[in-house]
């Protein structure tokens, strides 16, 4: 009989163990920081503006891309501001992706060119989670509970790029 329970109670730790390690891989999202979708903000300009909100803001673009998904067949405007791209779907700003230090994310004041330790300092547990490449580092921030991030993306310890980003 105890060798019976014995066994039963290393089967059930074991089970608890490997449900622990499942539930770390799987719900790393969790591990990462998250941001409400209002505070999702370039440079004064919230995500889900009007396009007119963006332009009063930004001013108008160097140039202007007009896209049809090729998925979804939705048409969209890429406004293009130097090197950063700002996405307008159904006259509303919808997306980014900034290249320069013209432009700020917001939340923390954080510009394309900063050390990646200001993003450390901001969101502790996504920089400890950071996905280390060969020639970049990319860290994730989680928006609201919806599968959209925000992504720094970082070369030499400088962001080079910070982006929204939906996960299909």
């Amino acid at each position: 009989m105890s060798k019976t329970l014995l066994t039963l109670l290393y089967l059930a730790l074991s089970l608890c163990l490997n449900l622990s390690n499942i539930y770390d891989s799987i719900g790393q999202v969790e591990l990462l920081d998250t941001i409400s979708q209002r505070d999702v903000c370039v440079s004064g300009v919230l995500i889900g503006s009007k396009k007119n909100e963006l332009l009063n803001n930004f001013g108008n673009p160097d140039s202007v891309i007009s896209h049809t998904d090729e998925f979804e067949g939705t048409a969209f405007q890429e406004y293009i501001y130097l090197k950063s791209s700002f996405y307008i779907v159904s006259n509303n700003f919808t997306s980014f992706d900034m290249r320069d230090n013209a432009f700020q994310f917001d939340y923390g004041k954080i510009k394309v060119g900063d050390q990646i330790e200001v993003i450390e300092k901001i969101f502790h547990k996504s920089y400890s989670k950071r996905e280390v490449g060969k020639f970049e580092t990319t860290i994730r921030v989680k928006i609201g509970k919806s599968d959209s991030y925000v992504l720094f993306i970082c070369c030499n310890q400088i962001i080079t790029r910070i982006m929204s980003w939906d996960d299909l």
